[in-house]
């Protein structure tokens, strides 16, 4: 790994063509080239064994692929002479199913490797998409890849390394695999199993790779054939298990499971060559790839099914790729050191959940990875702030430019962001951004400046002056203006990816973000999102939604009304921005959600959200700020299909996910509720919001110590702090013994949460509810408008002092207003400890009746 350091600056800037110019426009930066030839066009990927490039040749004017292997690969004793060595043999391969290897160089003495660069995508990745693949298709794939492995082992080739994410599938439907770079010699072993490092992926591994056996030969890549012939019919691993290495070892003491176990129509011929790739004892695989290909030529003119051609190969794929529903997103790869005791807290052995019944348990869903692979092959990115190198007043802008743009690249097919919140969590200050980078377990960082470079509205200025300093013809004033500079650095080898500065007026600022998301995208060889919106062309717009942003951000939960008022502000001079609307849609559903009326705002809400999605309708933000709106009026069935909706066209939401676990958790469909909540906590390791309702889940079936451990991650801001402290004060009245909360509560404080909390803290250790404290809950629930969210809150948490202090009559008259006003915690009525003694009565069943109602149709929205 490269030693050179990064620090902020603008990038060294290159004027861009006349053409080019214009609003929005500025400088770009040279290309950076490697070894003086090959110029960076964009990062292809990262991999075990470094990255991988777009770059063009500048001495043959081509588009190859470069791949910079890691430095400690290549200090390896007698790694890099064997690298020289497999480079030399693989440029012997020369077949169409193969990807050729060209060269072995050296960039300021770290090791690179030139390849054909393959207009397509991975295998992996069209099966993320398109999900188990007709027999059809898979032979078609299968004889390719027999063909190509043929190729590579008549030249003494072994690939060992064989697995979708190295099998691409060009524009043409050629079948190509890639990384023979990295095989070796079929007359000895490597020099990395020489040294103690072996290749590959423990995922595809043969046993006798995992075993150390030292004689690798030609069906090691038969046995990982097999596997990937079996994730192509099924879009599962053979062995998915709970971890690539758990998975391999269970293939050494279990047989080849058979794919009709998984797909029952795969043809029986198929499944037998399939079984026969994965023969745990080499000697019962086929003996070499031309077998293979000659036995899926049999099974196809056994069940009767016609060659398939490349073009309609390419059709298909094609074809998923334009028609094919978003997956679920996956996990980014953590960095272990700084997200263990999370993912360790979410992922460690639990006791079995419920099943959507509630009636009967089911197996703890696994971690939230899909069927068919373990990793992710989407490139991970942060957006470090934007520093603001102007006035201080003018923090905002850089933080709404960093937002938007955050924003606009976590909806980018091929991308996985880490959201804001992560981000803000990593000391920033003077470090190296590779540093900030491999904390946060990214392949790559955005990094930038941004500062005011003429007039404009100053924090003082009044709203009603006309945007005429901007473009006045004839005036002396200097028009105003916003300088942007932004960067993509390559966290593994720090190579700057593109850079450009962008000399912008205000109200452009927006589009600016649009521009730079997109060149990012093709930095990092993906296609770019469509904001489909128009920024507004009021600079006093602009400028009122960035600062509402700014103050939704940093202030606290309930604090929401100043951004309300900024988001109404921005609205009246630009009424249709689907942006601002949306903001103004969550802004006041969360002051609705804090306060507990407000019912005509919320109305108002609703209407900004419709017509934010009238507007956008592909956006995900306008989804979630409709479901936000429709969950606050306590419309958990309307918020279900938006939430959906939001999904579908960004899947990578982490507060859509949030949302929808919250309320399919009270609905009682806690497996979904789970992966909906490791997803977004996978999403964003640093946000405390899931944790704490995966630690409600636990605590409701009974989990007190996961519950625990949940409940300890630490609590920064006010808002977190207070919410863990009722948290707390609720479990512990539930289960009898208090967690603490003292150091939680500061005496200053009197807001609701915290009310709560210390009546919770004395009732549990009084068992004894004060008249001042009766009369503050009774006022509470009778002040919160009907349809409220928190009207049913505030009721079950007085149902809930009512049960411990066995005041019965109290406690049915509260929990009926409580379904009355629309409580639909089907889990909370069947699971919470202290209800136990409440649910023997005979008055508890209608009212549970009427609330696991109410939670199947919330089921049946999200099943719908």
């Amino acid at each position: 790994m490269s030693d050179r350091r990064l620090t902020a600056s603008e990038p060294t800037p290159r004027a861009e063509p006349r053409s080019e110019q214009g609003q929005g426009s500025g400088f770009v930066a040279a290309p950076q080239r490697i070894a003086g030839r090959y110029e960076i066009l964009g990062l292809l990927g990262t991999g075990g064994m470094g990255s991988v490039y777009r770059v063009r040749d500048l001495e043959l004017d081509e588009v190859v692929a470069l791949k910079m292997l890691r430095r400690d690969l290549a200090d390896s004793a007698g790694m890099l002479e064997r690298f020289r060595q497999e480079v030399k043999l693989a440029r012997r391969v020369t077949h169409r199913n193969v990807a050729r290897t060209f060269d072995f160089g050296d960039h300021e003495g770290e090791k690179f490797l030139t390849m054909e660069c393959v207009d397509g995508e991975s295998l992996h990745s069209v099966l993320a998409r398109t999900g188990p693949m007709p027999a059809q298709q898979v032979i078609g794939i299968g004889c390719a890849l027999c063909d190509g492995l043929g190729a590579a082992h008549a030249a003494g080739i072994v690939h060992r390394d064989l697995k979708p994410e190295n099998v691409l599938l060009d524009r043409g439907g050629r079948v190509v695999i890639t990384d023979f770079g990295i095989a070796r010699t079929s007359s000895g072993p490597s020099a990395g199993e020489s040294s103690g490092f072996v290749l590959g992926s423990p995922a595809y591994m043969s046993p006798e790779q995992l075993t150390g056996e030292p004689d690798i030969d030609a069906r090691t890549d038969i046995y990982a054939l097999g596997m990937i012939l079996f994730e192509c019919l099924t879009h599962r691993r053979a062995w998915p298990g709970a971890g690539a290495i758990a998975a391999a070892m269970a293939r050494l003491r279990s047989p080849p499971p058979d794919p009709r176990s998984v797909r029952p129509d795969v043809p029986l011929a198929v499944a037998d060559v399939v079984l026969r790739c994965m023969a745990t004892r080499r000697e019962d695989r086929y003996a070499s790839a031309a077998e293979a290909h000659r036995a899926l030529l049999l099974a196809r003119s056994r069940v009767s099914i016609a060659p398939q051609p490349a073009q309609s190969l390419a059709s298909v794929i094609a074809a998923s790729a334009a028609t094919a529903a978003p997956t679920a997103p996956q996990p980014i790869e953590q960095n272990p050191t700084r997200v263990a005791a999370s993912v360790e807290a979410v992922t460690a052995p639990q006791p079995r959940l419920m099943s959507p019944t509630l009636s009967a348990p089911v197996p703890t869903p696994a971690p939230t990875s899909p069927p068919s692979s373990a990793s992710s092959p989407l490139k991970t990115v942060a957006v470090l702030p934007f520093r603001n190198v102007g006035a201080p007043d003018d923090e905002y802008l850089a933080d709404g430019f960093t937002e938007d743009l955050t924003d606009t690249l976590s909806m980018t097919a091929g991308l996985k962001v880490r959201p804001r919140a992560a981000v803000s969590r990593v000391r920033l200050d003077g470090r190296d951004p590779r540093d900030i980078g491999r904390e946060l377990g990214v392949q790559v960082v955005v990094e930038g400046s941004l500062r005011r470079t003429g007039g404009g509205y100053g924090h003082d200025a009044p709203r009603s002056q006309p945007p005429a300093p901007y473009s006045r013809p004839g005036s002396r004033l200097q028009p105003a203006g916003v300088r942007v500079t932004a960067r993509v650095i390559s966290v593994e080898d720090g190579f700057q990816l593109w850079a450009k500065r962008f000399d912008s007026s205000p109200e452009a600022l927006l589009a600016v973000s649009d521009d730079a998301a997109s060149a990012i995208a093709g930095a990092l060889t993906v296609d770019a999102a469509s904001r489909e919106r128009e920024a507004p062309s009021d600079p006093r717009a602009i400028d009122l939604y960035l600062r509402a942003r700014h103050q939704l951000r940093h202030l606290w939960y309930g604090d929401a009304a100043p951004a309300v008022s900024l988001f109404e502000e921005a609205l009246s001079f630009s009424p249709n921005d689907p942006s601002i609307l949306s903001g103004y849609a969550i802004a006041s559903a969360r002051l609705m959600a804090a306060q507990g009326d407000g019912r005509a705002q919320l109305a108002k809400a609703q209407q900004a959200a419709e017509r934010s999605i009238a507007l956008a309708p592909s956006l995900g933000e306008p989804w979630v700020a409709l479901a936000t709106v429709r969950f606050s009026a306590c419309d958990p069935i309307g918020a279900v299909p938006a939430l959906r909706k939001a999904l579908q066209r960004a899947p990578s939401l982490a507060k859509a996910h949030e949302l929808l676990g919250r309320i399919l958790l009270e609905a009682g469909l806690v497996d979904e509720a789970v992966f909906r909540l490791d997803t977004a906590l996978s999403l964003d390791p640093g946000e405390l919001f899931p944790r704490w309702e995966l630690a409600r889940g636990r605590a409701l079936l009974g989990d007190w110590a996961g519950a625990g451990v949940l409940l300890d991650a630490p609590a920064e801001d006010p808002s977190s702090r207070f919410h863990k402290a009722i948290m707390r004060a609720r479990f512990g009245l539930w289960r009898g013994a208090p967690y603490p909360i003292d150091d939680l509560l500061p005496l200053s404080a009197e807001n609701v949460p915290v009310q709560y909390a210390r009546i919770y803290r004395d009732v549990l250790a009084t068992s004894r509810l004060s008249d001042e404290q009766r009369a503050f809950m009774r006022a509470k629930s009778d002040g919160s408008e009907p349809g409220s969210r928190l009207r049913p809150l505030f009721l079950q948490m007085e149902a809930e002092i009512l049960a411990f202090l066995g005041e019965d009559d109290a406690l049915f008259r509260t929990l009926a207003s409580a379904v009355e006003a629309g409580l639909f915690d089907a889990l909370w009525m069947q699971r919470c400890a202290v209800l136990d003694r409440a649910r023997s009565s005979a008055r508890f069943a209608p009212l549970r009746a009427r609330v696991e109602e109410r939670a199947a149709a919330v089921v049946a929205a999200f099943r719908a």
